[in-house]
């Protein structure tokens, strides 16, 4: 079923990481650690630099043992109201409506692939979660990263790599249609104009309160290592309190330095 692409399916605990895999199989999934790719840290002048970001930018090889898990207070949030989730291992942060659950900064979520390893990132939150059953959310956020420098090319890339994984039939595997619109600027709070790309599709429908159709977006950023930090958010249509393009937007523009 594709309304299964957007549920929390398996949840297990690896070296004290919580893993998060969004699209059922016949059996879980190892999930690898993630790359460390984080905002430049001249984003924002009077942010100081973190140690873990000063070590993020150096030209020091990439150690092949990822570090262990870390946890950061989060800051204030920027929209006024909401609340912020810290992503320490990007160097960022974003904001989320007041009634999105922000998971543990050391929680890795993402969608598995018929092939491959699955699709992952951190800074995990999600919205309206089993609103039809116990395993579908109505929208989800995750920060992840791409090796392409330019951030619409990074942004078109991950926004069509991650609605491939999430759209995909659970039963046959065949994509749906997608509609990918062209990058849009959007300047966020890191200083800089990232590159935000919707991609929609319709759904398969198992129950009746399923989602028919849904939108990932990829709003993709400079990243102090050379490609991009994307941040993925899914939403669903067609179901109650859907989150509006308005409020995807303003949550991508969130984006700043830790």
């Amino acid at each position: 079923m594709i309304a299964a692409a957007v549920a929390v399916l398996v949840l297990a605990l690896v070296a004290g990481i919580a893993v998060v895999v969004l699209k059922s199989r016949s059996s879980p999934t190892d999930v690898t650690a993630e790359p460390t790719t984080a905002l430049p840290t001249t984003a924002v002048p009077t942010v100081a630099p973190s140690r873990s970001r000063r070590a993020q930018a150096s030209s020091a090889p990439v150690p092949t043992t990822p570090p262990a898990p870390t946890s950061v207070p989060p800051p204030p949030p920027v929209v006024a109201g909401w609340q912020t989730v810290a992503v320490p291992n990007r160097s960022a942060a974003y904001d989320v409506p007041p009634g999105w659950k922000v998971s543990s900064q050391n929680t890795i979520g993402g969608y598995e692939t018929k092939s491959g390893p699955p699709l992952v990132g951190r800074g995990l939150a999600n919205f309206g979660d089993g609103f039809c059953d116990k395993y579908q959310s109505k929208a989800l956020s995750v920060m992840t990263n791409s090796d392409q420098s330019d951030p619409a090319v990074g942004a078109r890339e991950l926004a069509t790599k991650w609605a491939t994984a999430a759209f995909s039939s659970d039963r046959t595997g065949a994509v749906p249609p997608l509609q990918i619109g062209p990058p849009q600027p959007l300047p966020a709070m890191a200083g800089k104009s990232g590159m935000l790309v919707e991609v929609t599709a319709p759904l398969e429908k198992p129950q009746g309160c399923s989602t028919p159709s849904a939108s990932m977006y990829s709003f993709a950023l400079p990243s102090s290592g050379g490609g991009t930090v994307g941040l993925m958010i899914y939403v669903g249509h067609g179901v109650p309190d859907e989150v509006s393009a308005a409020v995807v937007r303003q949550i991508a523009s969130s984006v700043r330095p830790l």
